[in-house]
């Protein structure tokens, strides 16, 4: 008759700290977790020689079941990393686990710092986004980015937060090379440029290499040009990606030749996503007389 396995022998990296017998059992039963454990069991043994060196048995079971036994693998995998990396201050403070959580609610540049840099357990985590973004900025970035010949470097640190983002995100999608060729015959500036850039929405998703070719880039300069003065101009720029996630780049063609990017933003986009570029453009005709009509 085969002996059946005992938890010391199924979980030895845990057994110093589980030993409530119903707990065990719940632990033998779940074969997710046992597959988790055999799967990461060198990281996770890591994880526990650290915490060992700082905090006591119990306190450690308590980690055990937040960090490895709820965490699903890859969110484990993070905090289990950016705690091996992080300094003795964050290393050593109980809660450890919660500013993880906090920071991660702050976006995923967030948590890619904290991984390479370690956690950072006080209230300076909320400067982690500002920091994130500039280090992610240095190592993307050549050096001979430009607009008008004026280099990016000269500029970017007085943007702001979001300004910085579209920049730093043009980069790392080979983009922000587009901005002249689309936009310098403007008598514009890039601090400018990029004010209005985000403040109209008008971001990547637009902004990048297939996307400027297919539609062109002169009809992408009057693309902006058609919302830069435009107050009411944000919904037409999400149908605006709407289209261009389908891929129908003719129709934001006509949209714009046909000055029919305002009413665009009047309608909701599944209206018009079976129709044909000649019917939406003549459901737009449509829309626009009787808004016409209405402020008659």
């Amino acid at each position: 008759m085969k002996k059946k396995m005992t938890f010391d022998k199924k979980y030895p990296l845990f057994a110093k700290y589980i030993t409530d017998s119903e707990v065990q059992y719940n632990m033998m039963e779940n074969a997710d977790l046992f597959r988790k454990y055999e799967a990461y069991s060198e990281s996770i043994a890591l994880f526990l020689f650290e915490l060992d060196k700082r905090f006591d048995v119990e306190t450690i079971k308590g980690i055990i079941v937040e960090a490895i036994i709820k965490l699903p693998d890859e969110i484990m995998i993070s905090l289990i990393t950016s705690y091996l990396n992080s300094d003795e201050a964050a290393k050593g403070n109980p809660e450890f686990i919660a500013f993880y959580n906090k920071t991660s609610n702050l976006g995923i540049a967030s948590v890619n710092y904290i991984e390479k840099n370690g956690l950072v357990t006080n209230r300076s985590y909320k400067d982690i986004p500002n920091i994130a973004l500039d280090a992610l900025y240095n190592d993307k970035r050549t050096g001979y980015e430009m607009f008008k010949d004026v280099p990016l470097d000269d500029v970017y640190d007085t943007l702001s937060y979001t300004e910085r983002k579209l920049v730093v995100d043009l980069i790392c999608n080979n983009s922000f090379s587009l901005l002249d060729e689309i936009f310098a015959k403007l008598n514009i500036n890039l601090p400018v440029l990029i004010k209005i850039l985000v403040n109209k929405n008008f971001d990547i998703e637009i902004l990048n290499e297939k996307t400027v070719r297919e539609i062109n880039p002169y009809f992408v300069m009057i693309l902006f040009c058609l919302i830069m003065d435009n107050e009411e101009t944000f919904a037409s720029i999400e149908n605006i990606k709407n289209l261009c996630r389908d891929k129908r780049f003719e129709l934001i063609r006509k949209v714009i030749t046909e000055n029919k990017l305002v009413v665009l933003g009047q309608i909701e986009y599944e209206s018009i996503s079976n129709l044909t570029d000649d019917e939406v453009i003549d459901l737009l005709e449509k829309k626009e007389l009787v808004l016409a009509k209405t402020e008659i």
